[in-house]
Formats: structure tokens, C-alpha cells, sequence
């Protein structure tokens, strides 16, 4: 089960516009969080998915952000099962 509110830290403030139009692009849209909300260099994507939401719409945003984070040489966290 997904969660109702996921957040994502962007580490770096310069790719922010980037990430939000390339997803814009493939008609994902996701409110960023900026600062005064969050402290500068903490900015965070946020997804909000929902029941009308299909696994195929999930794959896309999946595929598009990792191909985006690669492009964006942006940090990834690892994480154990």
C-alpha cells in the first residue's frame, strides 16, 4: 500500500526546476516545498497518489525519476529491505 503523502529532499536547489518541468513533461505534477517551509539546501518534492492512480501511471513516475536523479547527478539514499 502506498502511502498518502511521500516527501523527497532535493540536495541540491539548482535542480529543483529541473526535476518539476521534466515531470511536468510527462504530465506527473508534484508540489515542490521550498524555503521558508523547509530550510534552505532541504528542499523536498511532494507526491500525493491516489486511488485513480493505476500501477502503469506509478511505473512511469518510478522510471522518470530515476532517470531524472541520474541526469541530475542528484544523491541517492540506500536503503535496506
Amino acid at each position: 500500500m502506498l502511502p498518502t503523502t511521500s516527501l523527497t529532499r532535493i540536495s541540491t536547489v539548482f535542480n529543483l526546476p529541473t526535476v518539476l518541468f521534466n515531470l511536468a513533461a510527462i504530465q506527473v505534477l508534484v508540489q515542490p516545498i521550498n524555503f521558508p517551509t523547509v530550510p534552505r539546501g532541504t528542499e523536498r518534492l511532494r507526491f500525493t497518489p491516489s486511488p485513480v492512480h493505476t500501477q502503469e501511471m506509478i511505473d512511469v513516475l518510478v522510471s522518470a525519476m530515476d532517470e531524472l536523479w541520474s541526469h541530475c547527478e542528484l544523491s541517492r539514499l540506500k536503503t535496506t529491505a
